[in-house]
């Protein structure tokens, strides 16, 4: 993660949001949450958010929040929770990568585990 150490969690469904959240700090990640994308977009500002993790459940805006969250942040990670099967999921645009949201942890292992020591 680029030497930062918190992850921006995003969720409109607080319990999406507290399992997340959860599971990173679990594994050793800070976290920091936002409920909706104005409060998102202050936080993202952070220059120790070394990712960011948003739900489905966040309103779709236009342009779509998130291009807008990469337009505040290019350099970090964007991780969508989705609940659809991988086989059926489009990556939208600004996105870097999707999983389900049970699989978070797992996820972070396996693309952040270079900086997991350092937490």
């Amino acid at each position: 993660m680029n030497g930062q150490n918190k992850v921006l969690c995003i969720s409109e469904n607080l319990y999406v949001l507290h399992e997340t959240i959860a599971a990173l700090q679990e594994s050793g990640y800070q976290t920091i949450c936002a409920g909706s994308l104005d409060r998102a977009i202050a936080l993202a500002e952070d220059k120790n958010i070394g990712a960011i993790v948003i739900s489905e459940s966040v309103q779709l805006v236009d342009p779509s929040p998130y291009v807008l969250l990469k337009s505040v942040r290019p350099d970090v990670p964007l991780l969508l929770l989705t609940e659809r099967s991988k086989s059926s999921a489009v990556c939208p645009a600004g996105i870097d990568s999707l999983c389900k949201a049970r699989d978070v942890r797992e996820h972070f292992k396996k693309h952040f585990a270079s900086t997991e020591s350092s937490h």
